[in-house]
């Protein structure tokens, strides 16, 4: 799971692998390995670079709760989820109570609002 968030977090980030590399010191075939999911043991002190590099804690990287969380959620979803839906229940999954308090709020928002609806073009 911890290839997974990676990958959500260079997204979010819109770097690419490579640039983590650079900026970790990781070798690319290290990283490639770890976003395939062929590596799924991460020293802590190669994780702390990609946290650092990614703006993101420890505890997120590392914790398997919340991807399991995210999983779970997925599975019970009433309508299948696209890419999208996933990505934003992922990133969703990570943040802390106050960030997914004012994210909701957001997203009531916009609901509301006609131009943002589904089939609304």
């Amino acid at each position: 799971m911890i290839g997974a968030k990676v990958k959500l977090l260079l997204d979010k980030n819109n770097i690419t692998a490579k640039d983590l590399s650079v900026a970790t010191k990781i070798p690319l075939s290290t990283l490639a390995d770890l976003l395939t999911g062929k590596t799924k043991n991460l020293s802590v002190q190669k994780a702390r670079k990609i946290c650092e590099a990614l703006n993101c804690t420890l505890d997120y990287l590392l914790d398997d709760s919340i991807a399991e969380e995210v999983a779970q959620v997925i599975k019970r979803a009433p309508v299948p989820l696209d890419a999208e839906d996933k990505k934003l229940l992922a990133l969703f999954g990570g943040m802390n109570e106050e960030g997914k308090s004012r994210l909701l709020e957001l997203a009531a928002m916009f609901a509301r609002n006609k131009k943002y609806r589904k089939g609304n073009k």
